[in-house]
């Protein structure tokens, strides 16, 4: 068993970069490297087993194990960052309220997604990085999964895209450790390498390879799209994993992870948030407005366009306008 300064070293590793008062759980690690590489096995053995309570359970279980003496790697939002959102306007349905474009409020009609199994709510969206993808590209591909299926595309499709703003910083974890987001993405891979210096600097050889192999492949694991939907609740038990870190643990908020984009092959760059950060106003609704997605059956690729003015929103409330519905054309 570790100190009882353990909890507050940890603390510290995970929110800054000085390792110096860390030897203890340093020491630690590389001493049992092994046991670590086991951990990390028993949640992969899991990734194609049944998504069952139990499995959920063991995988939250050894995550924690890994996360309660290896640092995770938080970084800062500014103040006035953007994040998109969209949502597919089906049956030429119109949205008029901030709480139609966010997460779902119904906790009973939400499914399984990529970091949350069903009835938990998570706000999924958007960054701008420096591959100057269009976030708002990212987010409507993210959201309609008809864009990126070969098999059911739609001819026609309007979204509604929500800009968000955050008003102050916001402290998120980094999951992005895929070279394919990171060399076009060079201020995060700036803050990455950081990271990865300090413990390639305090840790063993052996301890060190194994953090950037268990990083990389989540990293990796989280822009896939896996055959089966229910091997993402292997993901979804390392965010609850995190979460309970370090809102247990560390005894500090825990806002969420950002984590490269599977619709656009790794290039974008996700947000998955808890939902105060929403409900507590720490990231408001400032603009709305409405893209039409047209199918070139040519090249089978989507051509988009606005299809409404942007518009401000007053109190969670918002009125589209120059807007004509599919079913109107």
């Amino acid at each position: 068993m570790l100190s009882e300064q353990k909890q507050d070293l940890v603390k510290k590793m995970a929110l800054q970069d000085d390792f110096s008062n860390a030897g203890e759980i340093i020491e630690y690690v590389n001493r049992n490297v092994k046991e670590f590489y086991e951990y990390f096995q028993n949640i992969k053995d899991l990734l194609y087993k049944p998504a069952t309570d139990e499995n959920c359970m063991r995988a939250f279980q050894n995550f924690v194990k890994i996360f309660d003496n290896i640092p995770l790697m938080a970084t800062k939002l500014p103040e006035s960052r953007t994040i998109v959102r969209a949502r597919p306007n089906y049956n030429s349905e119109e949205f008029s309220k901030q709480s139609e474009i966010s997460f779902h409020p119904n906790s009973n009609e939400i499914k399984a997604n990529r970091f949350n199994v069903s009835g938990v709510q998570i706000f999924y969206g958007a960054l701008q990085t420096d591959n100057k993808l269009d976030f708002s590209l990212t987010s409507c591909l993210e959201s309609c999964k008809a864009f990126t299926s070969p098999n059911n595309p739609v001819e026609l499709q309007d979204m509604t895209i929500g800009l968000w703003q955050l008003n102050e910083v916001l402290p998120i974890v980094n999951l992005c450790f895929d070279e394919q987001h990171l060399r076009t993405n060079i201020s995060l891979k700036n803050a990455t390498n950081q990271y990865l210096a300090m413990l390639k600097e305090n840790y063993s050889v052996e301890a060190y390879e194994f953090v950037l192999e268990f990083f990389s492949y989540f990293s990796g694991l989280s822009r896939e799209n896996m055959d089966n939907n229910e091997c993402y609740y292997i993901l979804s038990a390392l965010f609850e994993a995190i979460k309970y870190y370090y809102v247990e643990v560390m005894k500090v908020p825990f806002t969420g992870i950002i984590y490269p984009s599977s619709a656009t092959e790794g290039i974008g760059l996700n947000i998955a948030l808890v939902p105060p950060v929403i409900n507590y106003h720490i990231l408001k609704l400032s603009k709305v407005g409405m893209y039409r997605f047209i199918l070139n059956q040519e090249n089978n690729t989507y051509n988009s366009k606005p299809c409404s003015n942007l518009v401000d929103v007053i109190d969670g409330e918002f009125k589209i306008t120059n807007y004509k519905p599919i079913s109107r054309i």
